[in-house]
This record gives structure tokens, sequence and C-alpha cells, in this order.
């Protein structure tokens, strides 16, 4: 039985609504996002009386009779079986004068098959549009998706596009943190129709679904990389406001909880994508496509007047977490797609491999549903009460750890010799002459520049030219060589690119972690057999893993003007400190040129300073402190003054032995100092093995028999 909201009070409400939603505060008043014209009319048609589904129909109003509509097909998440968990975002999509074709699929479905699943969602789909009949205009047609729906709409477009020869004359696909993809194979998505325009959406905050499923679809599917954005949503914090971008944003959007979120990351980036699809207007290329303009990352700003955090649109699929963060991981055995397709630079969580992940998601066990709102309550009053990330140490003004004074470009292009790795070019704006270079090996849960940003940038404002190479493949174990062949490759590659703006006879390895691990490695290559470097070359290492393939001997070839520095921290529980005392004394440069370094925690009042496994990264301000720029913007940036422009005032900075400039960590607003660093050409480790994950008595470590601890 059909239920029409065609009762003119009813429609008068509906009308109501509409206003009331652009009444609280949509800051959007022209252009795109602005509110559309249209009230929204539900119908309900019942489909499946086993599983209670309806397809629930919503069209503007009023329009003429006679007038053909385009039409979006929106796949919702688990449990969200009714218009109402997206009604804002539902009611703006209408506004603009669209039919909302809106499947339903209850929580049992995570008791039967995907087939029956995904058979669910395709008869709802052609039962609305039986429904709806001559209204809509199936050549124009939009796949909008969430979560358990956006994971499905690759399967339903593709058989929407190439099976019923749907969306002929306009389509698009705008999918939000999706869940595992069904029912499509390699072939079918490498293939899939080259017309739609496609937005792959994921939220900062979201803990539930593993970035590695939009970035599988994003990077696998077969539209043109011109026709295709990634874009990230970001947590905000001012006095103002506090917004979380996390997985229930889109299905937040209610009335009375639409903020800048709503406004600026949905509205506005599905109103351009429909406005260049649909209607083909020029002027929403930049919005929807774009590259990172300031007008394409706008998010408005709070009551306060600051500004939202900018969103981040790339044409380069990022990951911000390890799988670990995640319920509902890549590597799972839930994930079709898992076994044959890279895992995108993650330790597999092997003890998590049972976790159940469709019932967890919707919250069908209390356990769930306690650890997930206890992480979204956590990560909000993070952001309300921002004193344990946002620490009162500035960085310095001047001097070395200071802000460089070029401006920065970034070029990136694929790895040749993988699947889903980029290489990405740091370099100073203006400089006519020769680069010194800076290799940059990252961590192995890393795997992309943005968790390194600040340091990347950092360095390169200062003059040289900073080269990153992911080295993640399919089917690569940890401790598979392939991963130092990638690496080489990436970087030669580079090196060739930019042959014409690099001084060969200066170098740099800087590493962290895995990365650490493998430079002395890569460093042979460059500085042994290529005998580059001879007018400079620095190590800078951090928290190293194990050391592979380099024996004792070919360390001591290692030209001995080399400058050092190894990197430990207090509170690390991942590499084994050995590791980083192996590579120390197994490199042949006198003391006067290699210093190892420990950063310390510290704490004033509130504020915590956390010298972990994770120092090393600096994805934005929130994880960026005085650990950063006193304890690695600092010493790098004197090593490398010292180092390429024989700069003998950066030495007691860099290579002090211990001096204060050198361990000075920077002031707490009171004056009291930061814990200073600890400097030693002596380290030995005070933790036993037992305290670490990769312990240095370990048998992939093949160094543990050339290196005795002290």
């Amino acid at each position: 039985m059909n239920h029409p909201v065609n009762h003119p009070v009813l429609f008068a409400a509906a009308l109501l609504l509409l206003m009331m939603a652009s009444a609280r505060g949509n800051p959007i008043l022209s252009g795109f996002g602005s509110p559309g014209a249209y009230a929204t009319q539900i119908d309900s048609v019942p489909v499946n009386s086993r599983f209670n589904t309806s397809v629930y129909i919503l069209s503007p109003a009023p329009v003429p009779k006679d007038t053909m509509l385009p039409a979006v097909i929106f796949a919702h998440g688990i449990g969200a079986n009714h218009p109402r968990f997206y009604r804002a975002l539902l009611d703006y999509i209408v506004s603009k004068g669209i039919v909302v074709i809106y499947p339903t699929y209850p929580a049992g479905v995570a008791g039967v098959s995907t087939e029956t699943a995904y058979a669910l969602i395709r008869a709802d789909v052609l039962a609305g549009i039986r429904h709806v009949g001559d209204r809509i205009d199936t050549t124009r047609l939009g796949f909008v998706g969430h979560s358990y729906g956006g994971g499905a709409i690759p399967w339903l477009a593709h058989t929407c596009l190439t099976e019923m020869k749907w969306g002929s004359h306009a389509s698009f696909l705008y999918i939000m943190a999706p869940w595992y993809s069904y029912r499509i194979s390699s072939d079918e998505l490498r293939d899939f129709p080259k017309h739609p325009y496609l937005i792959m959406q994921i939220f900062e905050s979201d803990m539930i679904n593993d970035q590695r499923m939009a970035k599988d679809i994003y990077d696998n599917i077969g539209i043109p990389a011109d026709r295709k954005n990634y874009i990230i949503l970001h947590d905000t914090y001012s006095p103002a406001c506090t917004l979380l971008a996390d997985h229930g944003v889109p299905a937040d959007s209610t009335v009375a909880t639409c903020n800048n979120l709503d406004f600026y990351g949905l509205f506005r980036l599905f109103d351009a994508l429909q406005s260049l699809s649909l209607n083909g207007e020029a002027s929403a290329h930049e919005i929807a496509m774009g590259r990172g303009t300031k007008r394409q990352i706008l998010m408005g700003k709070c009551k306060d007047d600051t500004p939202v955090h900018p969103l981040t649109a790339t044409k380069i699929a990022h990951i911000l977490h390890p799988q670990t963060e995640y319920l509902n991981f890549w590597d799972h055995r839930n994930n079709p797609r898992a076994g044959y397709y890279s895992h995108y630079g993650a330790l597999r969580p092997y003890r998590y491999e049972r976790r159940k992940t469709l019932r967890n998601y919707y919250n069908l066990t209390v356990k769930f549903t306690r650890t997930y709102e206890g992480r979204r309550a956590f990560r909000k009053k993070q952001l309300a009460d921002p004193g344990n990330d946002t620490l009162p140490v500035p960085q310095p003004a001047t001097g070395y750890g200071a802000p460089g004074i070029y401006k920065v470009t970034e070029r990136y292009f694929p790895h040749h010799d993988m699947g889903d790795g980029y290489i990405h070019i740091y370099a100073p704006k203006a400089i006519d002459t020769p680069l010194p270079v800076l290799l940059f090996m990252h961590g192995y849960s890393r795997p992309t520049p943005d968790h390194y940003r600040r340091l990347l940038n950092f360095c390169a404002s200062k003059g040289y030219m900073v080269i990153f190479s992911s080295y993640h493949e399919r089917g690569f174990r940890l401790t598979n060589r392939k991963h130092y062949d990638l690496l080489l490759k990436g970087f030669e590659e580079a090196l060739l690119l930019e042959s014409r703006r690099i001084d060969t006879t200066r170098i740099g390895f800087i590493g962290h972690s895995f990365g650490a691990g493998a430079a002395p490695a890569l460093a042979r290559h460059f500085l042994v057999k290529r005998r580059w470097g001879a007018n400079g070359a620095c190590m800078f290492l951090m928290a190293p893993w194990y050391v592979r393939y380099i024996t004792n001997e070919q360390f001591n070839r290692f030209p001995r003007h080399l400058n050092a520095i190894v990197q430990v921290y207090e509170n690390e529980k991942i590499n084994d400190w050995r590791m980083a005392e192996d590579i120390f004394y197994s490199l042949p440069s006198p003391p006067s040129r290699k210093d190892f370094i420990i950063l310390h925690n510290d704490e004033y009042g509130q504020h915590r300073l956390s010298a972990s496994h994770t120092t090393a990264l600096s994805e934005g301000s929130r994880n960026t402190n005085a650990l950063d720029y006193y304890g690695i913007f600092k010493p790098l940036d004197a090593l490398c003054a010292f180092t390429f422009k024989a700069d003998s005032a950066a030495r007691p900075y860099s290579l002090g032995n211990g001096s204060h400039k050198q361990i000075y960590m920077g002031a707490w607003p009171d004056g009291t100092p930061v814990k200073h660093m600890t400097v030693t050409d002596h380290p030995a480790s005070f933790h036993p093995q037992k305290a670490f994950l990769f312990r240095w008595g370990s048998l992939i470590n093949k160094r543990r028999k050339m290196y005795r601890p002290r």
C-alpha cells in the first residue's frame, strides 16, 4: 500500500520543515550548497514481506506533472532503514529538484548472505523506479551511499549503468566511508564506465570502517583521474564550536544537528557534483573535482569567526590511521578483496581476525555499543579540551628549528613498479642552483606523506629537495626484500626526473621505524656504490626497526665524513632500542660526527609530552609539539646546515655531544625548561627486551649475532 504525503496540511508542514532547516544556520546563502527551491514529498512502497522492507521515494514538490526529473539512488548504512536517519541530507538533495530512491535493508541482513542483501537492494530500486514511472529520467542518475551502502554502490552503479543502460546521459557516484564491497570483481571495477563522476569521502575520526576500503574503490575503479576526487573531512576545535568528523556525520544530519560539516562538507559538495554531472555547469568543476584550491576546501567559520578546519581534496587516496584503529579493518576475513589486493601498508591485526564486524557496526551487542560510544565521547573530550595535544611550547621563531624562508611545491606520480604507491617530491620555490637532496623513508604503516606532512614541508622550506617514496605492494611480507627494492626504484626514478635540480655531492637520509632500519642499506647504495655525498652526507634516524641486507664489513665502507643522529624515545613500546644502538655503533663515523639522542616525556599542568614511537609523525597541529620542534626539527635543521652549508654555528645544535644548545627543548609558559634530551656516545638500553613488540633477540633479526648489546 502506498502512503503519499499529499495532504495540504502535511505538505505545508514539509515546506515549513525545509524552511526551518535553512533558518537553523545554513551559512551558504547563494551558490553551491545554498538551499534549493523544493519541499519533500514521501511515498512508501512495501517490497519484501519476509524482511519487512519498503522502498521510499522522496520527490520534490511542487513539480509539474509532465516534468521528468533526474534521480538519486541512496544506499544507507545498516540499521538506517528509514529516511529519517539522513533526513537533512535527503531533503537537501530533493530540494535541488531530484527524486531520491531509498531502498531499505534492515539489520537482519547481517544474518544472511551478501547475495541476499544485495538482491534486496536491487529489488527495492526496481520497485521504486516502477512506482515513479514516467516522472524519472533514468538517463540522468546519481548513486549516493554511506557505510554498508557505500560499499554496495560500486556493484549497484555498475549493474544499473551496464546491464540496465541507465545514466547514459549523465551519472555520478558519491560514496561516504564505505564498508566492504561485494559482488563486483576486479575486472568489472577496472572496466567501470568512464563517463560518471566520483567523489569518495572519508572522515578523520571515523573508527568504524577502515579507510583502505575507500582507497581500494577509488584507486581501482575505471573512472579517469580527472573525473574523480578524494575528500577528507576533518575535526575542528575552537572555543565556539567542536565538530567531530566521525562515521556518523551523514547519518547525524537531522535538522537539529546540522553544522558546517553538513553545509560545506556534504551539501555543498553534493550540489557541485550534481550540477557538474547532471547539468554540465562548468563553474561546479572546481568545487567537485578540484585539487584543493581555497575555494574548494572552504568549510566556513565558527560563531567566534574562527575558520572551520578546511577539507582535504586530492587526486591521491590517503589513509589516516593504522588498521588496528578500526572496528571493520581491511584484512578481516569478511573482506572479499583483502586476499588479492594490497592492504595499503598496515600491519595485519591477526588477533582481531575473528572479530565480527557487521554486528558490531550497528550496535547489536552491548559491549560494542559501549566501546564505540566511549571512543566517540573520548574524541569529543579531546576536541573540547585540547590540552593534551596542543602544547604551549611554540615552534622557535628564529634560528635552527624555525620555519624556513622558502615556499614549498609538491609534485607526485605513481610508482611504476607498484600498484598502490606514489612518489612525492617536495622542493623550495625560487632556487635556481642545484639543491641538496634528502631521501625520506617512512614507517611501515605510514605509507603516505600525510603522516609526516609538517616535517617534509619544514625540510623543503629550508632549501632542500625531499623525496618520499612509498614501498608497499600486495602480498609483501614485512621481511620481504622487495620493500627495499621499491624504495630504491622510487628514489632513483625521482632523482632521474629531477637530475638537473639536485646536487648529488650533498645527500641526506631520513628514516622512521621500518624506514630507519632500511636507511643503512639504501645509504650504502648511494654513498658507497655511486659515491654520492662527497661534499656532505648525513643521516637522521628515528626509532629504527631491524636493519637488514647489510653486513658489518659493508658498514665499514661508509665514508668517515658521514654525520649521523640516531634517535629513540623514552615511551617507545614498538622497536627495541638495541636496533638503534646497533646502527650507531656500526657506523664508522668518529664520535665527533655522530650522536645518540633520547627524547623524554614531560608534563606541565594538564599538558603532557609523550615521547613514543609516533613522535616522528607530524600530520597537523594536534600532534606537533615541543618534541617535534626542538627534538626533531631543530637537530635535523642544524645537522643539514652543518653538513651541506659548512655552517660551524650549527654544530653545537646537532652534534654538540650534549651541549646546552643541543639538549635544550624549549620552555613552558612559566619559564620552566621542558625536560632536556639525553645525548650520548655510549648508548645502552635500560629497558628489557620484553618491553618491546619487536625485540632484539627475535629470529627475524638477522643481525642479532653481529652486535652484542651492552
